[in-house]
């Protein structure tokens, strides 16, 4: 090992001037150039620095083949070398830039010294999954955050003008959570402590072999990227969760202990309470009567046990006193412990049963009816009719058809039959010089609207 951050710098700084040195060797079979002497006593020498007798011994049992990366010539093959290594610089098999995903951790890398830089990008960027900026300070780093988008901040400590910590402090004071890794050779208690205090992830201290201590900088970059991400995803899926919760017309609540711990805006616009006396209400108080209370839990404790959900309709007290007609689904958090929650979505059908009794009713007698009906399927087809619709139009129509009993907007309502289950409308059509007031009902379940009209010689309600 490097027995310090003075003796760390020199043998970076030596594989910085051997990755820049020219190349004169001979090419090899494969076209790639045989390194001089003068290169190769370099390696053995860090090589040397960083081993102990054992893994010398180890070494020399090994006819050992290392390979150096150059910049001005393709991968070149180092034969012979027989000498003590644990600073291997094989780099043939690290992917390059094009080889990388589009999920590569994008780092910025900060320090007051280029070459510094130039070797840690170097090592980073040979590593899978990393593409490395690099910033001449921070001053520097907090214009190119503008610019670019960056995963993570990896800065060196001692630097003129802004230190690591100060330029930590800034991103932070921007409610900036990017992961930021405090990387020197400066292992003083009081500067660790700084650095955790101001919002570091991570603080990594220089010196020892470079490979290793790039392996471990890398791997602290992989965690607080994965954390960030992860707590990004979550903030996120909350985030659409809450948005689809609140903006649903449905009650929904969560429900711990028979008790109302959450409620969305609707629950408490359909019941008539208000947000703070619904949270921590007893179920029970929604009820008409305890005895219905124990009833329906019976049935929904039953349906969980059986299907792990459940589906009710039951009547619910308003906050004004009368009853609500509802349809309750309940599904619980676990499953696997039905004591942990459940969360309900409540609907308000004291409409729609009252609609589709008053279809039913009518529906069984229609050639009973004194008063015109009429079927109209959504493509407009016209399916029945009875005898009091053909006395209205020999009476007033004075040749009509039955289409006078629809208005203009008949076939854009026909449309629209999808929107609910079942809907109402009413409209005032002319047969002849006659006024008749027509309730338009559309049931999305068969398809089918039925209109029926009574004369009107009184001001019409408002169309609906």
């Amino acid at each position: 090992m490097f027995t310090s951050y003075r003796t760390y710098e020199e043998q970076i700084r030596k594989i910085a001037q051997s990755l820049k040195a020219p190349f004169q060797g001979e090419k090899d079979e494969f076209g790639r150039c045989e390194t001089p002497g003068t290169v190769r006593t370099q390696i053995k020498q860090l090589e040397s620095a960083g081993t102990t007798p054992m893994q010398r011994q180890q070494f020399r049992s090994q006819d050992s083949k290392i390979t150096a990366m150059a910049p001005n010539c393709n991968p070149v093959k180092l034969q012979g070398v027989h000498e003590k290594s644990t600073c291997s610089l094989d780099l043939s098999n690290l992917p390059t830039k094009t080889q990388r995903s589009e999920t590569e951790i994008q780092v910025l890398l900060v320090d007051d010294d280029d070459t510094l830089l130039n070797v840690g990008k170097s090592y980073l960027e040979k590593i899978r999954g990393f593409s490395v900026q690099t910033a001449l300070g921070g001053k520097d780093a907090l214009s190119m955050m503008q610019k670019i988008q960056i995963d993570a901040i990896v800065s060196d400590y001692q630097m003129p003008e802004m230190t690591g910590i100060d330029l930590l402090k800034q991103v932070r004071a921007s409610q900036n959570t990017i992961p930021f890794i405090i990387f020197t050779g400066r292992g003083r208690e009081e500067i660790v402590i700084e650095a955790i205090n101001s919002g570091a992830d991570y603080y990594v201290q220089k010196g020892g072999e470079p490979k290793s201590q790039f392996a471990e900088l890398s791997h602290k970059i992989r965690q607080s990227v994965r954390q960030r991400r992860a707590e990004s995803e979550r903030r996120e899926v909350t985030e659409i969760l809450h948005a689809l919760l609140s903006a649903s017309p449905s009650g929904i609540a969560l429900v711990r202990n028979k008790k109302l711990q959450w409620i969305n805006e609707a629950m408490p616009r359909l019941l008539g309470y208000s947000h703070s006396e619904m949270i921590g209400m007893d179920l029970k108080n929604l009820y008409e009567s305890e005895d219905l209370y124990e009833r329906i839990g019976e049935r929904i404790a039953l349906e969980l046990k059986e299907k792990g959900k459940a589906t009710v309709v039951t009547r619910f007290r308003h906050r004004d006193g009368f009853a609500l007609d509802c349809e309750i689904h309940i599904a619980p958090l676990d499953r696997g412990n039905l004591h942990f929650g459940h969360m309900i979505l409540l609907n308000d059908i004291s409409r729609k049963l009252a609609v589709a009794k008053e279809i039913h009713n009518r529906a069984a007698f229609p050639h009973l009816e004194l008063t015109p009906v009429i079927e109209i399927t959504r493509n407009g087809q016209i399916t029945y009719f009875n005898d009091a619709a053909i006395d209205v139009l020999i009476k007033y129509g004075n040749g009509a058809t039955l289409d006078a009993f629809f208005p203009p907007d008949m076939f854009e309502l026909l449309s629209r039959m999808d929107d609910l289950d079942i809907q109402s409308f009413y409209r005032t059509v002319d047969i002849g010089t006659t006024k008749f007031r027509v309730h338009i009902t559309t049931n999305a379940q068969f398809q089918i609207a039925r209109v029926t009209a009574v004369e009107t010689c009184q001001e019409p309600k408002p169309d609906l």
